[in-house]
């Protein structure tokens, strides 16, 4: 199923490429948080790919070797590196068992195939290999839908698509068991950032190329009273006694393996020597 505009999303990458690899908040919040959650992990990756980064300091971590930066649009390739790949996040050109580890950052939203690109990961991955990725998750910006959702019923009676479908945690992990990874991980993190204003939250997403990119959109004019009906509703309901908005962004992060025989099974069911009612009993 086709959800988002594939072409847009690149056209608008490519264009807001300085400002991504200078000044968007969130992207290095969540790079920064993963690359924590790297440098906690003891074991060396050798070979590693990394999509989405805006920083090159994954190739000073500890237990990193190699490291390649992808993107889908060279304009965001970090600048100071000779590894850099062009490359598609839904058509990955890796050979099989070719990488000890691919790491994404803030790209699976937009995919329309999430299914088919984390097999294509895996496929990359040696045994025992590592995927780890942070995405948006499903509490992000609900309060911008909120708010335009309330505007838009109260002028016209119905509502348009205005806001990506963000991943829930329960869906994140059987996405990771459904797509064959073994020892799933899922936690997340929520960022609670103000804005001034509804118009200053919009740009930044503008700026960032993280607008509406859903293939359904509405691609008619929008009534700029509108948006004024949903900076009111925002300020009634979601901001706070300086009148500062209050947006939140909810980052999945989301680790699982390539399997491999030497990783830790679940015991099997009925192996137990010892009954739990002795032990509470102790």
């Amino acid at each position: 199923m086709m959800l988002f505009d594939r072409s847009l999303i690149r056209s608008r990458r490519k264009r807001c490429a300085a400002y991504y690899l200078h000044d968007p908040f969130v992207h290095h919040e969540a790079e920064a948080r993963l690359m924590d959650r790297i440098m906690c992990i003891n074991k060396h990756f050798e070979r590693v790919v990394v999509i989405g980064a805006t920083s090159t300091e994954w190739r000073n971590l500890p237990n990193i070797g190699t490291c390649i930066f992808a993107d889908l649009v060279a304009e965001r390739l970090p600048q100071d590196s000779s590894l850099r790949l062009l490359c598609d996040e839904e058509w990955l050109p890796f050979a099989p068992h070719s990488l000890d580890a691919i790491i994404s950052i803030l790209t699976l939203h937009h995919l329309n195939d999430c299914v088919g690109a984390l097999i294509q990961m895996r496929h990359a991955l040696i045994p025992d290999g590592l995927m780890s990725c942070v995405t948006y998750g499903a509490r992000s910006l609900h309060e911008v839908r909120s708010a335009l959702t309330h505007a838009e019923m109260q002028r016209t009676g119905g509502i348009t698509p205005r806001i990506s479908p963000f991943m829930e945690v329960r869906d994140a992990g059987a996405l990771l068991q459904r797509t064959g990874y073994a020892l799933p991980v899922i936690d997340s993190d929520l960022l609670n950032i103000t804005y001034p204003s509804l118009h200053a939250l919009l740009h930044e997403l503008r700026q960032s190329g993280e607008q509406n990119a859903l293939i359904e959109r509405s691609k008619s004019f929008t009534a700029p009273q509108l948006f004024m009906d949903a900076s009111q509703y925002y300020h009634e309901h979601f901001s706070d006694a300086e009148h500062r908005l209050h947006a939140t962004i909810e980052l999945l992060f989301m680790n699982g393996w390539n399997p491999h025989h030497t990783q830790q099974q679940p015991s099997r069911r009925g192996s137990g020597t010892q009954s739990l009612r002795t032990l509470l009993e102790e």
